[in-house]
């Protein structure tokens, strides 16, 4: 248990140091590209398409940090009406219809890099249009790691995340 509590913690950390860095580079990408057009006069070819890169990653991986938190959306009105009991049998249906879309969105993803691997981006060659798809597998299976740590929570292996923060 102990080694699944550090296991969430790492990867909350790995999350959010992940999240800063992306949006860092859209950030950056779109700074010089208004630099380098308004300024200089000359744009960069390549900074609007990473910044569309790295936008897509920052969008599903923020998706993840909503699954994190439990923002995703959920009619709580009839939830919280509910006995304790039926609700947290709701709560583990969403997850399992959670959990199987997760896993349709990895194996759609995974077939997306197979079949880009090879296709470069228009204005950077170098990099494969693969990178970009390899970002919806990524946050899917984070997702699932979420789901599955959550699943355990409700039906008591797993203490609540919150619980053992202190609540967020």
């Amino acid at each position: 248990m102990r080694f699944v509590l550090w296991l969430r913690k790492a990867l909350e950390k790995a999350m959010d140091i992940l999240s800063i860095i992306l949006f860092s580079g859209v950030f950056v990408a779109v700074l010089l590209q208004i630099f380098c057009r308004y300024v200089l006069g000359s744009p960069l070819v390549w900074s609007e398409e990473l910044s569309r890169i790295l936008f897509i990653w920052v969008a599903l991986i923020g998706w993840t940090l909503a699954m994190r938190h439990g923002s995703h959306l959920r009619i709580e009105f009839l939830m919280d009406k509910m006995p304790a009991g039926m609700r947290r049998g709701m709560d583990l249906t969403f997850m399992a219809c959670n959990l199987f879309f997760m896993g349709f969105l990895t194996w759609i993803g995974v077939r997306m890099v197979g079949r880009s691997t090879y296709i470069p981006t228009t204005t950077m060659p170098f990099i494969s249009t693969a990178c970009i798809y390899a970002a919806l597998p990524f946050s899917s299976l984070v997702c699932i790691i979420y789901i599955i740590l959550d699943s355990l929570e409700i039906l008591g292996v797993l203490p609540r995340a919150n619980a053992t923060e202190g609540g967020k």
